[in-house]
Formats: C-alpha cells, sequence, structure tokens
C-alpha cells in the first residue's frame, strides 16, 4: 500500500545581494518546500516583497506568466472602480479566481500609483503551497502580448483599456522606453536545498557576481518567437559523455533540437517521455517503474553524473543534486531511503521541454526585452545566460552534501536492491508499459498544459513511501 508524502514545511528567508542604483533595490530569496500530499516534489519557491498601498505582499516570482494577484487581508482597501472578476489559469488546469482592483505598487524603488492587480479568494488558489509556504501571491514577468494577459483581456472584453490592467514590469518599462530593458534572475542554491537560499532579482541592472562575464555572452535569439513565451532552442542534451537523441514536435524546428521555455516559476522541469526516459535511463544503476499509471526513475543517492544542456552552442552543466530528491522508502525489509528522479515527463505543446527552477538555478539568466520594450517575443528580444554551476564542483558536492547525511545518521540507509514494482534500465532499453492497457508513457504524466507559468507540480509517488525529506 502507498502512503501518502508529505514534503516538509520550512519558511525561511535570506536576502539575496545584488547590484542597483541606490533608489531601485529589489531583494528576493527561495523558501523551501511546504507540506503537500504525495510525492509531489514541490521544491520551494523564489519570492519577493512587493507593498501595495504601504501594504507588504511577499510573492513568487515567475517567468512564465504575466499578471500579479495576491490574497488580501480582510482590512486592505484599493480601488474597485474597474472590479471584475478575474481567472488565472495555471500548467495542470488549475485556477486562481478573484476580482480586479488597483493599488500603488513598489517593488524596491520602483514605484507605480495605479498597478492593476487580481485580490484572489484564499479558498480558490488552486496552486500547490504558494499559501501553504506563507506566501501571499504571484508575480508574473512574462510579455504581456493581449491573451497572455487575463487582466488585459478581461478589460479590453469590457470596455476598458486594456493599458491600464498592463503588468508593473511593462508599467515600469514604459518609463525608459528608449534605454535597453531587461530583468536578471539567479536561482541559486543552498547545499541540497533543505534551506533558504540567495536569489538575484534585478530589473535594468545586473548581479555583481555576474555583471562582467553576463556581458561577454551572446544573445540567444528566442524560437519560435511568435508563441508569447521565453523560450529557446535546445542544441543538445548529455548525460556524462552519452548524448541522447533529440526531437521535436513544433513545427519549423531544426531536426535534432528542441524547443525549451525558460521558466523561473515552474519548480520542476520536463521533457518529452522517451527524452526523460533516455536521460536517467543513462545514469548508472537507474531503476524504472510505475506508482499506478505514474512513470518513475530510482537513482543512486550518491549519483555524480552531469548532465549537460547545449543552448546556442554553450554548454551549461546540471548539478547532480537537481536530478533527484530523496524519499524515506519502507517495505518488508524495514524502513530506507531512496531518491527519486525530479525531472518528469510531460507531453509538447507549443514548446518541447519546460526548464523551471530544477535547470534554472543553474544558470543565471538575463530575460532581454530590448530598447523598444517587446510586450510579444518579437524584434529585439532575446535572452543571456550564464553558466553558475562548476561540473568538478558539482560532483564533490554530492559526497559532501548528500552523502554526507547518511553519514551522519541524519536519514535511513540507502535502499539495496531492486524495489518491487521497478526494474533496472540501462541505457538504451525499453520501458516496460504502465498497468493499465489504456494508458501509454506520456499519459501518465499528466493531461495539462505546464506552460502556463507556475503552478505546475511534479513528480511521481514511490510505492510504500512516508514523509518526505529535504533533498
Amino acid at each position: 500500500m502507498r502512503l501518502p508524502l508529505s514534503l516538509p514545511f520550512f519558511v525561511l528567508s535570506v536576502s539575496a545581494g545584488v547590484i542597483r542604483r541606490a533608489s531601485h533595490p529589489v531583494v528576493a530569496s527561495y523558501v523551501a518546500s511546504a507540506s503537500s500530499p504525495g510525492l509531489q516534489n514541490v521544491p520551494g519557491r523564489y519570492v519577493t516583497t512587493i507593498q501595495l498601498n504601504g501594504h507588504d505582499f511577499r510573492v513568487a516570482i515567475d517567468t512564465g506568466s504575466s499578471d500579479l494577484w495576491v490574497v488580501a487581508p480582510p482590512d486592505f482597501t484599493y480601488d474597485t472602480s474597474a472590479e471584475l472578476p478575474v481567472q488565472f489559469s495555471y500548467g495542470t488546469g488549475t485556477t486562481v479566481n478573484g476580482t480586479t482592483g488597483f493599488a500603488s505598487m513598489q517593488l524596491g524603488g520602483y514605484t507605480f500609483p495605479q498597478q492593476a492587480f487580481g485580490n484572489a479568494y484564499a479558498n480558490e488558489v488552486g496552486l500547490g503551497a504558494i499559501l501553504e509556504l506563507g506566501l501571499d501571491g504571484l508575480m508574473g514577468l512574462a510579455f504581456n502580448a493581449l491573451g497572455s494577459s487575463p487582466i488585459e483581456q478581461l478589460f479590453s472584453d469590457n470596455g476598458v483599456a486594456p493599458v491600464l490592467g498592463q503588468p508593473f514590469l511593462f508599467n515600469i518599462f514604459d518609463q525608459t522606453p528608449n534605454q535597453n530593458n531587461f530583468i536578471a534572475i539567479g536561482l541559486s542554491r543552498t547545499d541540497d536545498l533543505e534551506t533558504s537560499a540567495v536569489a538575484s532579482f534585478t530589473i535594468n541592472e545586473l548581479d555583481s557576481t555576474y555583471a562582467t562575464a553576463i556581458a561577454a555572452t551572446a544573445p540567444v535569439p528566442l524560437f519560435p518567437g511568435n508563441n508569447g513565451r521565453w523560450s529557446v532552442l535546445l542544441d543538445a542534451i548529455f548525460v556524462g559523455d552519452a548524448e541522447i537523441a533529440l526531437g521535436s514536435a513544433v513545427p519549423t524546428t531544426p531536426q535534432g533540437k528542441l524547443v525549451a521555455l525558460m521558466d523561473t516559476g515552474t519548480p520542476a522541469a520536463s521533457l518529452p517521455f522517451d527524452m526523460w526516459y533516455a536521460l536517467y535511463s543513462n545514469i548508472p544503476g537507474a531503476m524504472f517503474g510505475y506508482d499506478a499509471e505514474t512513470p518513475v526513475f530510482i537513482i543512486p543517492c550518491a549519483t555524480n553524473v552531469v548532465v549537460t544542456v547545449v543552448i546556442g552552442g554553450v554548454s551549461y552543466p546540471i548539478h547532480p543534486l537537481d536530478l533527484s530528491e530523496m524519499v524515506p522508502y519502507s517495505d518488508s525489509t524495514g524502513n530506507s531511503t531512496v531518491c527519486v528522479s525530479s525531472l518528469i515527463p510531460f507531453p509538447t505543446s507549443d514548446f518541447d521541454a519546460l526548464f523551471g527552477d530544477t535547470i534554472m538555478r543553474n544558470i543565471y539568466s538575463v530575460f532581454n526585452f530590448g530598447g523598444t520594450v517587446a510586450k510579444s517575443p518579437t524584434g529585439s528580444a532575446s535572452m543571456n545566460l550564464l553558466s553558475v554551476t562548476d561540473a568538478q564542483q558539482a560532483v564533490a558536492d554530492v559526497r559532501s552534501v548528500r552523502i554526507a547525511r547518511f553519514t551522519a545518521s541524519q536519514l535511513p540507509d540507502e535502499y539495496v536492491g531492486v524495489p518491487e514494482g521497478f526494474e533496472l534500465a540501462p541505457p538504451g532499453s525499453t520501458p516496460a508499459p504502465p498497468p493499465s492497457a489504456n494508458a501509454n508513457g506520456a499519459a501518465a504524466a499528466a493531461d495539462a498544459d505546464p506552460a502556463q507559468g507556475e503552478g505546475y507540480a511534479h513528480g511521481a509517488p514511490v510505492p510504500n513511501v512516508g514523509t518526505a525529506c529535504p533533498r
């Protein structure tokens, strides 16, 4: 029997050190995982604090969606002159419902006097862990072409000037229309992500740690450039020295490449099923199985294989600790620990791969809207990417961070053998079919589009697991 598994609850914040104008400080932090039913493997969020009419709200930052919503306290007062019912839809088919309003908004030293936002109903926030983490909402940092911003679309449909509903970021950019407007985000880590971490989020400025190096990188053009997303071409994926075969379902994509969505608001990362299976089966000792119809890998907790993604001809190593989550496991032999896959398979959409925080914390990213602000990904919009993971140091981290936890007896010993319902999955092997005759490998992941920004839970239940530990 599978027991419900929940992730532990931590609400810790450490302010990020960033370079900025003295009048425009923007501070970000990482919040570790909250409790959630099932083996969701939902890591923490990267958050910043905004002020609406002088009231502080801690919000997750999300480059996959456009609008701002918060759950305001009962005594919060704001402008309801254009109050309309609004719904924000996210990747797993979940929604956030509320009403529109206006308030003076401040982020660091940036202020806009009449910012549109959604005041969400607390009992209608369908995004896992947002409120459980003690956060108040979510701020979108994506493009705001009509149709990608529910508030702008709602205003347009109801005779209200859409520009009144445009996201905060674009209200700030409109104040400096002739300069190169961009945001820069660095999603740092601490050890095995069991505590909070520094995170860097700046508007029209660069983190001093990366400023020189990122300035020397070549811009990465968006692809296909007409899907309203921060998506780019992925040239290759290596698991150690082994290259896995790529193929795209997105029209016009060059042969042997993938379209990857770069999304800081999604904790997960996903690949099409065949490529996901190829990635994990190239890790020595990998075991594949299903929980019900949900596919999952178990890999050795000491895995130090470095996965490398190649974008624009540049290699970006992924830390081995980002490939799996540590999970308690029990069977007739007793209690133990297994490490389960943190990347998941997911059907394609108008992109193939989703690079959420699992991947993005290995890359310092500049999202460039261009001199004439691109409200949809056209013209001069592009990205600059900088690897922040040293592959050799990452391999050393596995022993100094993760394996040290076993040595210190913080966790039960790692399971030895092949758990019931799993089988060894060597490179080139073919995945076993799921238990259901009507299912297929990819269908086991989900039937929703993860691309609508955040709200994309990931992971797979493992039989006989208890309460999850920090990774």
